[in-house]
């Protein structure tokens, strides 16, 4: 996150704002985050999307078999180590709560097959943002496959290149 973080003000630095973002997985958490961050977009497609940052640390402790103790330490090291001093680090760590000043409309796509991000952390985004966002969900493509998938590609690419939209 840190390594996205320093990239995405790099280039908002460098360019201004973007007047599209597509991002995947995990850089749609990072992409979120960045919005929250100050970092401005006139679009936001995400695909196969992490919604929230919890949601990792879950998966990762269920499949290692930690136990809460464990857990527990995991998060007080992203919020001692990876973000000192940042308030509300959490909630910023969630794209699955609505962002107020966030006024840009959101693609999402999700393959109901996906076995890495669980398409309900889609739904969640959709559900925050309501008639902003509008969520894509397809079948048989898992996640990674999604990104190839012609009519994916041509729903993101038509939704980054709209109209710009005034804010």
């Amino acid at each position: 996150m840190l390594d996205y973080r320093a990239v995405i003000r790099r280039l908002h630095a460098e360019h201004g704002d973007f007047s599209a973002v597509v991002a995947h997985s995990f850089g749609v958490l990072a992409t979120f985050y960045m919005l929250r961050d100050g970092v401005r977009a006139d679009r936001v497609v995400a695909i196969g999307g992490v919604a929230d940052f919890d949601y990792l640390l879950d998966r990762f402790c269920a499949r290692l078999r930690l136990s809460e103790e464990v857990r527990a330490v995991l998060r007080g090291h992203v919020e001692r180590r990876l973000f000192p001093g940042e308030p509300d680090i959490w909630q910023r760590l969630d794209a699955g709560r609505r962002q107020a000043d966030l006024a840009a409309p959101i693609l999402l796509v999700h393959d109901a097959d996906d076995d890495v991000a669980a398409p309900a952390q889609s739904r969640a985004i959709a559900a925050a943002y309501g008639s902003q966002a509008r969520l894509i969900e397809t079948s048989g493509l898992g996640h990674r496959r999604v990104l190839a998938d012609p009519e994916v590609i041509a729903a993101a690419a038509g939704f980054a290149t709209s109209p710009a939209v005034a804010r």
